[in-house]
């Protein structure tokens, strides 16, 4: 347990430095230029300054601006004694290092004086607190400017809608034997403040698409009514005679059809007719056709004697049947329709009898598991 504590240990102190890294935003550098539009004011701009020399902007007589020495106070009101760059911050937000570039020299341009001066970086709204500041002592060459990369620190701050971004340089008294020059505003000197900016977010893309309407014109599809007729057939074998007729109308919204039919055997004519109703088609009138008896005619080679009946007897009256001569297709046909009238005439009496029996089982079990509990709590 004590050697898994250091490791913990270092694994705690890694997570805490990445976190910061890992919630920092998108930021992007920017410069702002020393400009030497006023003074002790004047302003940081984006723009490049100009070619030329470097300009009077305290107006000695002298190149750059002068700085006097002093007790280096932020509160400092002589306007001899500090000089300030001013621009908007208006909602802009900065996460990262701040690094100043700037030409320096003593006041008379020569060398063997030590000097030392100091960056404030502020907000407008809190001037008394600066955001970051770092401060730079050197010997600076004799009769050239000196250039000074000073790194300010690290800035995390958001402006409101009012607020400046203020940079403000100073001579300390306390380590400087001479007052400073500072040179900005021109190509050859341009002196510039760099900042991290946070990226602004790109702009969200609305992409709107108008409905589409579709219209479907009604499709209407009129089929006429189709009626197909087959003329009624007679076929006549010995002395049985069937007659058929046959009539089917079809139409896409009506089919009606009633079929009607009596079978009498011994010189009796069965005759199946047929009628349609439509509603958009008028009705067939069709007559018997008699037509030459069907090839099955030709399996007369036997003869079978059978008793036909064609009403169900009544209990205890004997009925007399007439025997008739048929060969095997019609004794086929006869027996399959005996066979359809004996199943429809017995169907309700197997499912009576069927019930009977299922409630007699139902009744013997009920008993033998009544006896069962019975012998169970004996």
């Amino acid at each position: 347990m004590k050697q898994r504590l250091p490791a913990l240990s270092a694994a705690v102190g890694i997570l805490m430095t990445l976190m910061p890294l890992m919630a920092r935003a998108t930021t992007e550098s920017v410069d702002y230029y020393l400009d030497s539009d006023g003074w002790p004011t004047s302003s940081l701009t984006s723009t490049s300054p100009p070619p030329g020399p470097v300009p009077d902007v305290d107006g000695d007589g002298k190149p750059g601006r002068r700085i006097d020495r002093s007790d280096k106070y932020l509160a400092e009101g002589n306007k001899n004694r500090y000089h300030e760059f001013a621009t908007s911050a208006a909602g802009l937000e900065f996460q990262g290092g701040a690094t100043l570039t700037i030409w320096v020299a003593d006041k008379n341009m020569d060398t063997g004086d030590t000097v030392t001066f100091i960056a404030y970086l502020l907000d407008s709204d809190t001037p008394m607190t600066p955001l970051a500041s770092a401060s730079k002592t050197l010997k600076p060459a004799e009769a050239v400017w000196t250039k000074v990369v000073l790194p300010l620190g690290s800035v995390d701050h958001a402006f409101d809608s009012s607020s400046n971004l203020v940079l403000r340089l100073m001579v300390d008294r306390d380590r400087s034997e001479e007052d400073m020059a500072f040179a900005f505003d021109t190509t050859t000197y341009a002196s510039k403040l760099t900042l991290e900016k946070v990226a602004a977010p790109p702009p969200t893309t609305t992409t709107t698409t108008s409905p589409t309407t579709t219209t479907t014109a009604p499709t209407t599809t009129t089929t006429e009514a189709i009626t197909t007729t087959t003329e009624a057939t007679t076929t006549t074998t010995g002395s049985t005679s069937t007659t058929s007729s046959t009539v089917t109308t079809e139409n896409p919204s009506t089919t009606t059809t009633s079929l009607a039919s009596t079978t009498t055997i011994i010189e009796t004519t069965t005759t199946s007719e047929v009628s349609s109703t439509t509603s958009s088609a008028d009705a067939s009138i069709l007559s018997p056709t008699t037509t030459t008896p069907s090839p099955l005619g030709d399996m007369d080679t036997e003869k079978t004697n059978l008793v036909i009946r064609t009403t169900p007897a009544q209990r205890g009256t004997l009925v007399a049947s007439d025997v008739v001569e048929l060969n095997p297709v019609e004794g086929l046909m006869v027996s399959f329709v005996t066979a359809a009238e004996t199943v429809r005439n017995q169907l309700w009496s197997a499912v009576g009898l069927g019930l009977l029996m299922a409630g007699l089982l139902v009744v013997g079990m009920s008993k033998r598991r009544s006896e069962e509990d019975v012998s169970s709590s004996r």
